[in-house]
């Protein structure tokens, strides 16, 4: 930022979070602090929020979320793939097999404990949706948890004592911490290639993840996930081959 403001670059971006808050709780955070203060020197800052989330413009309502009906996800997919071959043979992603309920042209049938409790990365679910129109997740779980006690992390040359050039307390994640972010990403590439996510989980949407070290970015995911629920979302597009 200061190379480029210093060379006369005119610099426009977004963020979700004011200039003060950026990389907030961020390891060596003071490192980042010139770069604030020059946004705030040569950028005006303009705030753009407000009470309409503007994913959810009026539009006719598509369900594609469903609490504990698994029956409900078997008659989206068979409705997806009208008629279509079917298969359950597993999907390579990359380097990786992932377990499939059923899969063809048209859907990929997938559970949450094969895709987001496995590590898989955005690549693997930017693959997938390249690869499907639509893509259906079963067993989601309510993804709050009680945050772990917070822990210091240490490389092994500082030994046990705590120091200013070694030392970092990590955040208080839960157990699904690592499962939910690999689910935001699931939903951020769904949503980016207007794949619609259909899901059968075991809690209301709005309690999918209530509070934790993750609840902020978990509001993107919920806004997404609503617009989901619309007919507009989506797109058209020939089906391609399944490949056995």
């Amino acid at each position: 930022f200061q190379a480029l403001f210093a060379s006369g670059v005119t610099v426009v971006a977004t963020s979700n979070q004011p200039p003060d808050d950026l990389y907030a709780d961020g390891f060596n955070r003071d490192r980042f602090l010139p770069a604030i203060a020059a946004i705030k020197t040569h950028m005006d800052v303009v705030a753009v929020t407000g009470p309409i989330d503007h994913r959810q413009h009026p539009g006719a309502p598509r369900q594609r979320y469903w609490v504990a009906d698994r029956a409900a996800l078997q008659a989206e997919f068979e409705a997806l793939t009208g008629g279509l071959p079917v298969s359950t043979a597993p999907l390579q992603l990359n380097s990786r097999w992932l377990p499939v309920v059923n899969a063809s042209a048209a859907a990929a049938w997938l559970r949450f404990a094969d895709l987001c409790e496995q590590p898989f990365a955005a690549a693997d679910f930017i693959e997938l949706c390249d690869r499907f129109p639509a893509i259906l997740l079963e067993g989601v779980p309510e993804l709050s948890a009680p945050q772990q006690e917070a822990k210091i992390a240490r490389g092994t040359e500082d030994a046990a004592e705590l120091v200013v050039a070694g030392g970092r307390e990590l955040p208080q994640l839960s157990i699904h911490d690592d499962s939910v972010r690999r689910f935001i990403a699931l939903v951020d590439e769904c949503y980016d290639r207007q794949v619609p996510l259909a899901i059968e989980a075991a809690v209301p949407m709005d309690e999918l993840y209530r509070e934790g070290y993750l609840a902020f970015a978990f509001q993107r995911t919920l806004s997404r996930l609503r617009e989901m629920q619309l007919q507009r979302f989506g797109r058209q597009t020939a089906l391609p081959e399944l490949s056995e």
